[in-house]
């Protein structure tokens, strides 16, 4: 299909929301983010492989479905979205969440099903066959990424520190052999004056 124009999408727009589902888009739609006051959007069942960091200034957005697309994995700032409370991604080629997953602290529904996720990731996301489940799944899933984001980051502070220490005991040693160095050229020129002249005149 050919690319959405700014205003394709107004035109199909309904007060806030704007169903996009099965048309068979390859791509991400780049005018959606200009279309204002969107609090739903559902782009289900295409095609799309790519999302484009440009969906998370659209801070607004309350119900998110991209389920049966190809995406690979979430844009870096998904967290952005802080309104959001429902987001379906059943039936994509997920393995993991980027970290910023943890921000989105209004998620109430979650639906990772069908996706090659990760093990652990797997794990906390659950079966989701039922509404009840879609909600355990997403406070499951930011727990599982909030964890994991506080234990990089205590690794990260951790090497840092270490890496800190060894820069220190560097500098440290090259101040000693620097030191050393004087007093070994002081006491050459003390025991041989003539050389230490010829050497400088």
């Amino acid at each position: 299909m050919a690319k959405l124009t700014l205003k394709d999408l107004k035109n199909l727009q309904e007060d806030e929301e704007l169903d996009l589902s099965a048309m068979q888009l390859t791509e991400f739609p780049l005018a959606l983010p200009m279309v204002s006051r969107l609090s739903t959007v559902d782009l289900s069942q295409n095609s799309i492989a790519f999302l484009p960091n440009e969906i998370c200034k659209m801070n607004r957005l309350i119900r998110l479905d991209l389920g049966k697309n190809r995406i690979h994995h979430l844009p870096n700032d998904i967290g952005n979205l802080t309104s959001l409370q429902h987001l379906n991604l059943q039936g994509n080629d997920i393995e993991e969440l980027p970290l910023s997953f943890a921000n989105l602290k209004s998620l109430k529904w979650l639906d990772l099903r069908n996706n090659p996720l990760e093990d652990k990731l797997a794990k906390a996301a659950g079966n989701c066959g039922n509404d009840k489940e879609c909600q355990a799944a997403a406070k499951n899933v930011l727990n599982f990424v909030s964890e994991r984001k506080k234990f990089i980051e205590y690794q990260k502070e951790k090497e840092n520190k270490v890496n800190e220490k060894i820069k220190l005991k560097n500098v440290e040693e090259k101040k000693k052999a620097a030191k050393a160095n004087g007093k070994l050229f002081f006491y050459v020129t003390l025991k041989n004056p003539t050389h230490f002249k010829r050497h400088w005149i």
